[in-house]
């Protein structure tokens, strides 16, 4: 997938609010194509091991051809390679998009390099190792292309160190690029420069791991442990080292360190666990080797009962046992004094628990910040935020150039909700500084220098979007690099309108539909914005969204309020009303494309189907999963089902996608459920796919656009439906569905097939009809509504 250079993205407007109050003008990027260090097709992953293999996965995933090279083993000289690949092709959650990505991976050798003067990026991705590093790395030196990109991934070890071990025509193409494990799931990847390192190749490294890839990427000084691991084991250890002090329970350092505290729910402890006691204090092992003299260095050196739960084995998940483990009477939790378990209870956390239901994060932190800490959760929580943003400040501009870097860091690499540099904006510096000063404690120089300057680290304009920050060696604020996604893209394009449902956007003629609520589920006022953009008279329409779900479906919570009042003249109006905007977007007059992110389930799959063309994030959950709350399709998704497939087509992969209810795990996999098609342009950057969209609306506006025709179109007819009706019999009698799953399987098969009277061809309305009637009759079930009821209260799905 190229980057696109659509005309229409370079002439979005800037933001008025940010021209109106003097500060700098947010723009879009020129799109161009990679020109230095040249197209990176081919690449080769040096180590198979856990990180290593999941690399060589992401890579074939974004369609690169992969070297994956490690050791020989006795009777095979890709041995090591090819088992760190077996090892990724079976795990869960999946590492590889689909089965034939795997395909693209060659297992080697590293004894044999002549793969790599064909390569045009070598990954060395060996054991964290400066030593060992550096003997590969002056391997590669000899074997490489004079043209070919050299990068390490390594967790904060010098950059500066490993370039010693390459000839220095070399230096100006070798750089540190840090992925994080999971290396599917984790969205950061730190981009390391040494001294030598040719911007231009920095830059279009970085172009390439965010557009190709799908990563975001910071930029990091050679500092040890670079940001995310610097700041974040920082963090970890100052808890552990309160934790031990302050004598609290396991139980009440992860819930002060988790979500209060901005976090994800595995907080301090959990994430302990996760990472692996052993691991954690290695690489917190690298900054306290390296940052001598550094006030806070004692910090890294783990604290005695640390060292015991080692000594001992209790290293995490991965022993079976760490801060936590799991036994058949639940789940226990270590006393840290003499290392015995006890069940995990939940716990008092005195004066800090009014601040725990606040639900913004900013006002949150704010309230830690400012708690009276008169007893020791509160006192904990407040100081250990304190101490991380105190070691964010003094040492920022040895970790990066500008703050955001860091702020990205900690939330992609970390998932903190906010980053450090937010943080003290949401509290404010003035209020920082003077519970410094009431501590006796000194200010920090940068907060000082920000307090001066504006009192913040970002000066936003009225929406809220970020369009200047503060530097550290200016003095003063001046633009940064702002991610450039699809939110920033939306907040300087024209608002046509705005309501419950979403809003409508004008991007140069083009008009841009965004669903709103949570989840984006689709109601009347969703559909309300489809009627309305589609009247608009723009030139193309796209279909997207700016929250991270393209849409969860239909509107479960409406639709049972319906049910149980009686009003089924007002649930029929619904599903008319879906049904019509469903149509109206596949026959518009203009083309549609759709932009699924996140979620696509239900309803929103089916606005997905009808469009002319989709865009969908590589990372995309689609699917038709009305079998789970006990309904089938009732907006078009059977028609266009039944429309793919087509006379004496066997429909029963058609069938099974449908009545197991389940959604993809990626659009690879949607796309061979057939719910997407050939040419589809599947984006790994999900925060970029409506700037793809738009140049695939643009695309299809070259040519002159047909609406697709409403004539009858052949079905699989009557001996298809027998066929799954014999199979939905069988499960029945051995007892794998209920009655009413058996119900909802005759129903779909009777749509998917074109009726039960064994016709051969069928017109949209009259499937759309069967569709209708089907979904009504299951509405009318007490199975039905007890499984829409249980998944509005659960999130899960009941077979009843």
């Amino acid at each position: 997938m190229e980057r696109s250079s659509s005309s229409t993205l370079r002439s979005l407007p800037c933001c008025p609010a940010a021209r109106d109050a003097g500060l700098p003008a947010f723009s879009l990027p020129e799109l161009e194509p990679l020109s230095v260090p040249g197209e990176i097709l081919r690449v080769a992953v040096l180590g198979a091991g856990a990180m290593g293999s999941q690399i060589a996965a992401l890579l074939a995933n974004a369609g690169l051809d992969v070297n994956l090279l490690d050791l020989p083993t006795e009777n095979d000289p890709a041995g090591l390679a090819r088992s760190g690949l077996a090892r990724i092709e079976g795990a869960r959650p999946a590492v590889f998009f689909a089965p034939d990505c795997a395909q693209r991976v060659r297992p080697g050798n590293l004894d044999d390099l002549s793969c790599l003067r064909e390569v045009d990026w070598v990954v060395e991705a060996v054991v964290e190792d400066l030593s060992l590093k550096k003997t590969v790395l002056s391997r590669v030196a000899r074997a490489i292309s004079p043209s070919c990109v050299v990068s390490s991934n390594t967790s904060g070890l010098s950059i500066r160190r490993l370039c010693e071990a390459l000839p220095s025509d070399l230096h100006a193409r070798f750089l540190g690029v840090h992925f994080f494990i999971p290396v599917r799931q984790m969205k950061l990847v730190e981009l390391i420069p040494s001294d030598h390192t040719d911007p231009a190749v920095a830059d279009r490294m970085t172009a390439f791991v965010e557009e190709r890839l799908g990563k975001r990427v910071v930029e990091c000084r050679d500092t040890p442990n670079f940001i995310a691991n610097r700041l974040g084991v920082f963090a970890l250890m100052d808890a552990l080292h309160r934790m031990e002090e302050a004598n609290l329970s396991v139980g009440q350092v992860d819930a002060v360190t988790g979500t209060l505290l901005g976090r994800p729910r595995s907080a301090t402890l959990r994430l302990c666990d996760l990472i692996g006691l052993d691991t954690l204090v290695k690489v917190a092992g690298t900054a306290y080797d390296n940052l001598v003299g550094e006030r806070q260095r004692e910090t890294f050196a783990p604290p005695g009962f640390v060292e015991r739960m080692i000594e001992a084995g209790l290293l995490g998940a991965k022993a079976g046992a760490g801060f936590y483990r799991k036994t058949d009477a639940g789940i226990e939790a270590i006393d840290c004094a003499d290392l015995d378990y006890r069940p995990s209870r939940t716990p008092d956390l005195g004066g800090i628990e009014s601040v725990v239901s606040i639900r913004d994060a900013g006002q949150r932190l704010q309230g830690v910040h400012d708690c009276d800490a008169e007893d020791e959760p509160a006192r904990f929580a407040r100081d250990h935020l304190n101490a991380v943003l105190r070691y964010a400040l003094e040492h920022a501009d040895s970790m990066a150039s500008e703050l955001i870097h860091i702020d990205e860091a900690m939330k992609y690499g970390f998932n903190w909700e906010l980053g450090p540099f937010e943080t003290i904006d949401a509290i404010g510096t003035s209020n920082w500084i003077r519970g410094a000063e009431g501590q006796g404690a000194e200010v920090p120089a940068l907060i000082a220098q920000m307090d001066r300057a504006g009192g913040c680290a970002y000066r936003t304009d009225d929406s809220g979007f970020k369009v200047s920050a503060f530097s550290i060696a200016r003095g003063s604020y001046l633009p940064s690099s702002f991610p450039q996604d699809d939110t920033q893209l939306l907040r300087i394009s024209k608002v046509c309108w705005q309501g419950e449902g979403g809003s409508v956007f004008d991007v140069d003629g083009i008009g841009v539909v965004v669903f709103g609520g949570k989840m984006n589920v689709i109601g009347m006022a969703s559909l309300e914005i489809l009627y309305r953009a589609l009247d608009a008279g723009f030139r193309a329409l796209v279909v997207g969204c700016s929250n991270g779900n393209f849409s969860a479906g239909a509107d479960l919570a409406h639709m049972v309020a319906s049910i149980e009042a009686g009003d089924w003249p007002g649930l029929v109006s619904y599903l008319d009303h879906f049904q019509e905007a469903v149509m109206e977007l596949r026959h518009a007059p203009i083309a549609v494309v759709a932009a699924p992110v996140g979620l696509a389930l239900g309803g929103g799959c089916e606005i997905c189907l009808v469009a002319d063309r989709r865009v969908p994030a590589a990372e995309l959950r689609m699917g038709l999963v009305e079998t789970s709350v006990g309904l089938i399709p009732g907006a078009g998704g059977c028609v266009e089902l039944a429309r793919r497939c087509g006379a004496g087509r066997d429909i029963s992969s058609a069938f099974d996608v449908v009545f197991s209810g389940r959604f993809s795990s990626s659009a690879h996999e949607a796309s061979e459920w057939g719910l997407l098609e050939p040419g589809d342009d599947i984006q790994m950057n999900g925060d970029r796919v409506l700037k793809s969209a738009l140049a695939a609306a643009e695309g299809l506006l070259q040519g002159v656009y047909d609406p697709p025709e409403d004539a009858p179109f052949p079905v699989a007819g009557t001996s298809a439906r027998d066929t799954l009706l014999g199979r939905l019999e069988e499960r029945r009698n051995l007892g794998e569905i209920s009655a009413h799953d058996h119900l909802i399987g005759r129903l779909l098969a009777d749509v998917l097939s074109g009726g039960k009277v064994g016709q051969t061809a069928c017109t949209e309305r009259e499937l759309l009809d069967l569709e209708r009637e089907a979904f009504l009759e299951l509405c009318h079930t007490p199975e039905t509504l007890e499984r829409m009821v249980h998944m509005l209260k659960t999130g899960k799905s009941l077979r009843n």
